[in-house]
């Protein structure tokens, strides 16, 4: 049972740190509401990543804008290119690399440095009406890869000094459709993880 004395310290200790908690919320918020948040076009975004020097990049992947920067810099928006059917960016050190496919049905993969011009290599041409996503992602060895769902089977392009590889990965055959429901990713091994959604309960690895 708490005396007196106790409880009152309990108290004062709880009123501070709620005052504390308080007052730091407080400035975060007013961090937060005098920032220069971009605005962003139509439909909004679904990937923000941060690269290594602190700035931004915020991106829908079924559309063909680009936005970057910080509160600090300000913000820039582009269209990367006309007739976009999906998008992905990846960002090392100062360079941001972006894959997207057109309505086409052509594979791009195109990089810059900060203050340089784009620069852009076709990588593939699939149908159009069969390809469900593209994603892009760079390996800790400092090889690109890019990944493409094309017909139930993973087309893999890796990128290394010597230029671009192809391969063929087989996937179990899904029973519904949907370009969001599957995700590439490259472990500190350099080992490529493709994880696909095959039913609404069943994924496969």
């Amino acid at each position: 049972m708490l005396t007196r004395s106790r409880l009152s310290c309990v108290l004062i200790t709880v009123v501070l740190t709620f005052v504390t908690l308080n007052c730091c919320a407080h400035d975060y918020y007013q961090d937060w509401q005098h920032s220069a948040l971009p605005n962003l076009q139509d439909p909004g975004p679904d990937s923000v990543i941060v690269d290594t020097t602190g700035v931004v990049h915020i991106y829908n992947s079924s559309s063909n804008w680009h936005c970057w920067g910080n509160p600090t810099q300000g913000w820039q928006t582009e269209t990367i290119h006309g007739g976009i059917l999906c998008l992905d960016i990846t960002t090392e050190e100062n360079e941001t690399h972006a894959a997207f496919i057109t309505t086409e049905g052509n594979v791009y993969y195109q990089w810059r440095k900060p203050g340089s011009n784009w620069q852009r290599e076709l990588i593939e041409t699939f149908r159009a009406d069969s390809i469900e996503r593209v994603e892009i992602e760079k390996a800790p060895d400092g090889n690109l890869w890019l990944a493409v769902l094309y017909n139930d089977m993973f087309y893999l392009y890796g990128h290394t000094d010597d230029g671009w590889s192809d391969y063929v990965v087989e996937t179990m055959p899904a029973q519904f459709k949907d370009q969001s429901l599957w995700r590439m990713e490259i472990d500190w091994n350099n080992q490529i993880q493709l994880v696909r959604q095959i039913s609404p309960i069943g994924f496969y690895h």
